[in-house]
């Protein structure tokens, strides 16, 4: 407990307001976990009366508070003094880890783009195949990552050599099976990498009807 107010001490002496003679404050505690001791309204009152002390220049006001010292009780307490709107949906990382077959096209980021908007945390997997792609083509995935990974926590990419496999299956496997074989190897090496790194499923973007052109 003692642990937990100093958090909220840090929290608010990072807030710019120490020239000003007062300032207009309010706790809002939320308790998705009923099973913690205190209801919403008592951990406001407690955690005000701990804080209000050390801090001279907060005063209450529960209508027009300058500063909200946001408390969410969870499986984990959250302390937060301001809230930043994120693209909608569920909280990331509640609906478990998935791993996304990411391309250079627009199917693959937006199918892990709508899955990361229900809360699934995503790591990426691509298959680069020098000389026959180049590192544009590495480079504009990495990108995609980096774009991606401004809607989640953090985010791993993964690249796999599939020149060697590429090459076998052009040499000995007719021309009309080759698009079929590159694919069915891709989900059988993403496969094993979600069964080692746990991940719960596989993201495609694929989209029914459309050829896939991704070798």
């Amino acid at each position: 407990v003692s642990a937990g107010f100093s958090l909220v001490s840090r929290k608010l002496e990072e807030l710019p307001y120490r020239d000003r003679e007062s300032v207009k404050f309010r706790v809002n505690a939320t308790r998705a976990d009923k099973r913690f001791a205190l209801t919403s309204m008592e951990l406001d009152r407690e955690v005000a009366d701990r804080i209000l002390p050390s801090f001279e220049k907060l005063k209450v006001d529960l209508k027009e508070a300058e500063i909200v010292l946001g408390i969410d009780v969870r499986e984990q307490v959250y302390v937060f003094t301001a809230r930043m709107d994120g693209p909608r949906g569920l909280p990331s990382g509640t609906g478990g880890n998935m791993l996304a077959l990411l391309s250079g096209g627009i199917d693959s980021p937006v199918a892990a783009y709508l899955m990361m908007r229900r809360g699934t945390g995503v790591d990426f997997i691509n298959y680069h195949s020098p000389p026959y792609i180049g590192e544009k083509s590495k480079d504009k995935v990495i990108e995609l990552a980096r774009i991606l990974k401004k809607y989640q926590y953090e985010g791993t990419v993964y690249f796999i050599n599939f020149t060697e496999i590429q090459t076998a299956i052009k040499l000995n496997c007719e021309e009309r099976y080759r698009t079929i074989l590159f694919r069915r190897a891709m989900m059988k090496i993403a496969s094993e990498v979600a069964r080692e790194k746990k991940y719960s499923a596989l993201i495609t973007g694929e989209v029914l009807g459309q050829v896939a052109s991704q070798i």
